[in-house]
């Protein structure tokens, strides 16, 4: 290049230099200064969305770019981040008047989109098509989606001062209008609509709310109809907790407040409480308990550091047989046996993956819809304990103190891959094991205080000994090549049945609607090794290429199917990188499709999936046949047959509600997806008698396919 140029003088250098700068100024004060489309609009979510011209908000897409502060987002490297979708939004929005080339190129695009309603995903949507009142209402507009996402309102003057900078609120009575608004959109969307989080109309409630959202964000107290009650009740309801009748202690070092109350509140109120922690033990009279894990762990949380998450499994267990004890000994004594009544009762609690696990008390079969999963604290029943209210707040303290050791809050959060590692590094069943012990001898309260000290550096490991008084009870760990223990060891240390929140078998195999988060518990307690998939030369003539498996490994499994089947070709029916990441997308293109593979890859590089005979339908209980079996392509190519036990019915093959599909419900899930196709879980499933199939028994999805084999 150098030589070349030298063959100009330097009046033709001088040029062509400036013919260059030109050239390249242009095309700056182009990208700058290029006209924005006259109008914005808002695009229901749908597989065939214009991608030269959308951006996704509040949520993830394979393809298109995004705003949103969910992981795995494809945000502009030049828009800053925000705790909230809403506030990325603005801060692009800004950003763009500036020289951004990045807020510039996004904010330019004609349409928004996103797949859910809730006022983080409703104002980001609003923000993007009405600019100039978005950016003068800024600092209501981000407290909103704070207060609809992670319920924390700045309700006085010391959080305003504390916190307000954080989404550009000054006074309180910005934070009080913030707060109204919410209220309105809460209480049209439950008067007009189905039930919050359902899913159902999202399309719908967009259409109502965007082009009435300015009249009253402009004008508040027109609409005081709409908004005073849950208003009148989320500010009555925080005063109170500030009061001498209710009691909020935060523990140092666990990421953890505790409130005590005498009835169930709204949870603007509670967590308003909160702010600044990521696990809330709420106490209420007769011994109500509730543990929940707060939005803040899930997101990518950027005006704090988070602490990570943990299985709320152990705890349950654990708390499933104090229960038992504590039920029995009150029941000494008295006319009528107290413990019966409690052995109908047992904790559980939602997945680590759950946008907010709660651990509960519940009734045995007992199924909470979406709604009351996510609705308020005083919309569900919530159950008596026989713990006593210090003892409960000292085994959860002790919990979090004994999975905690050794970890420090994250900026920015944790990945799933990160909680899954740590997870499944605690060795629960020493934690159990110690905790009896401490009961045994009456000092649980003084052990778990002496326990709650600040926890310093990231920790790969457990210690040799871990003790939760530090000085007494040690007991010894698990040596750095052995196998931490799951849940169920941690079940089985403190001597407590593994059944799930449905009751026993016979009651789940009768239920019409079994309840989808956990897979059955069965005393056949098969496992057994998988047959290696038949080697093939000859991969089966696909409709086009996978991105889940490799040609080797779907010869393997072509060879698999049943004779009738084997040399047809194979129709992509759905997929995840064709056709977006949507549940309910895969189920429309599977209608009365079958045979089918479905297929999966995760986060740790596992490829798994299954074969079923029935086209894949929502349904109140499970259907399929024998033909069904599991297989695990990578790491290993393996599969496993139905186990037929005739004395005990195991025909769990297929099953798919509006809360995710799975394959396999004895013992645990062979395959279970999350209704957003970004989560899943496998582990020990008695129908197949198959093991864990991903690379985890919580698992991150990167891709899904489903195939038509003819």
């Amino acid at each position: 290049m150098s030589e070349d140029w030298s063959l100009f003088g330097p009046t033709a250098q001088y040029g062509l230099f400036s013919v260059a700068f030109l050239a390249g100024a242009r095309l700056l004060y182009n990208l700058y200064n290029s006209p924005e489309p006259e109008s914005f609009s808002f695009l229901p979510w749908a597989d065939d969305l214009p991608e030269d011209d959308t951006v996704v908000v509040d949520c993830t897409h394979p393809n298109l770019p995004t705003l949103s502060h969910h992981r795995g987002a494809n945000n502009p490297a030049g828009v800053r981040p925000a705790d909230t979708s809403t506030g990325i939004v603005l801060n692009a929005l800004q950003a763009r008047s500036g020289w951004n080339r990045d807020a510039i190129v996004i904010t330019h695009k004609r349409y928004v989109t996103t797949n859910h309603f809730d006022t983080d995903s409703f104002l980001s949507c609003w923000c993007y098509i009405n600019r100039k009142a978005a950016l003068e209402h800024e600092g209501v507009l981000r407290h909103m989606a704070r207060i609809g996402d992670f319920r924390e309102a700045f309700l006085s003057p010391d959080l305003i001062t504390a916190h307000g900078a954080e989404d550009h609120v000054t006074f309180i009575r910005e934070a009080y209008t913030a707060l109204k608004l919410c209220c309105w959109i809460n209480t049209l969307e439950a008067r007009l609509f189905s039930a919050p989080y359902m899913g159902r109309d999202c399309a719908a409630k967009m259409a109502w709310f965007l082009p009435r959202f300015e009249r009253v964000l402009r004008d508040p107290e027109n609409a005081w109809g709409d908004w005073q009650q849950e208003y009148t009740r989320v500010v009555s309801g925080f005063d109170l907790l500030a009061g001498a009748d209710c009691m909020v202690e935060t523990p140092p070092g666990l990421g953890l407040a505790v409130l005590s109350a005498p009835e169930p509140l709204h949870y603007y109120s509670l967590f308003s409480h909160t702010i600044g922690y990521d696990v809330v033990l709420m106490m209420y009279d007769d011994n109500r308990y509730e543990v929940e894990e707060k939005y803040t762990q899930f997101v990518q949380l950027v005006s704090r550091p988070t602490w990570p998450r943990l299985d709320l499994a152990p705890l349950a267990a654990v708390l499933n047989k104090f229960e038992a004890q504590f039920a029995a000994a009150s029941a000494i004594g008295e006319e009528e046996d107290a413990g019966t009544t409690q052995l109908e009762l047992q904790w559980a609690a939602n997945s680590l993956t759950d946008t907010g696990p709660i651990l509960r008390l519940q009734r045995r079969g007992e199924h909470l819809t979406k709604a009351q999963r996510y609705g308020h604290p005083f919309e569900r029943p919530i159950y008596s304990s026989a713990i006593p209210p210090r003892k409960m707040q000292a085994i959860v303290q002790s919990f979090l103190g004994f999975g905690l050791q050794g970890l420090k809050p994250e900026p920015g959060g944790w990945s799933w891959a990160d909680l899954q590692d740590i997870n499944q590094q605690i060795h629960w069943q020493d934690w159990a094991s110690c905790l009896l012990e401490q009961v045994s001898r009456g000092d649980l309260e003084q052990a778990a205080a002496a326990a709650n000290t600040p926890a310093a550096g990231r920790r790969r490991s457990l210690p040799a000994a871990y003790s939760i008084s530090g000085n007494a009870g040690k007991q010894p760990g698990a040596s750095a090549a052995g196998v931490a223990a799951a849940p169920a060891a941690a079940a089985a240390a403190a001597g407590v049945a593994q059944v799930p929140a449905g009751g026993d078998l016979q009651q789940q195999h009768d239920a019409a609607d079994p309840t989808f988060a956990r897979g059955f518990t069965s005393p056949v307690n098969l496992q057994r090794p998988g047959l290696p998939l038949p080697a093939s030369a000859s991969p089966p003539t696909l409709s086009q290429p996978s991105v889940v498996a490799q040609p080797a490994a779907l010869a393997a499994l072509a060879a698999s199917l049943p004779p009738l089947h084997q040399g047809n070709p194979w129709l992509l029916i759905y997929s995840t990188a064709r056709d977006g990441i949507s549940l309910a997308t895969m189920m429309r293109k599977a209608e009365k499709v079958a045979p089918s593979l479905l297929l999966v890859r995760d986060g740790g590089g596992a490829v798994f999936g299954a074969y079923v005979t029935d086209a894949w339908r929502y349904a109140p209980r499970f259907y399929g046949t024998g033909e069904s079996y599991v297989f695990q392509l990578e790491p290993q190519r393996l599969m496993w047959g139905w186990v037929n036990t005739p004395t005990l019915r195991n025909d769990f093959f297929q099953y798919v509600s509006h809360e995710g599909i799975g394959v396999g419900g004895a013992g645990h899930w062979a395959i279970s997806l999350d209704e957003e196709l970004l989560r899943g879980s496998s582990g020990p499933c008695d129908t197949f008698a198959s093991p864990c199939l991903a690379s985890g028994e919580e698992f991150e999805i990167l891709a899904v396919e489903l195939w038509h084999v003819h």
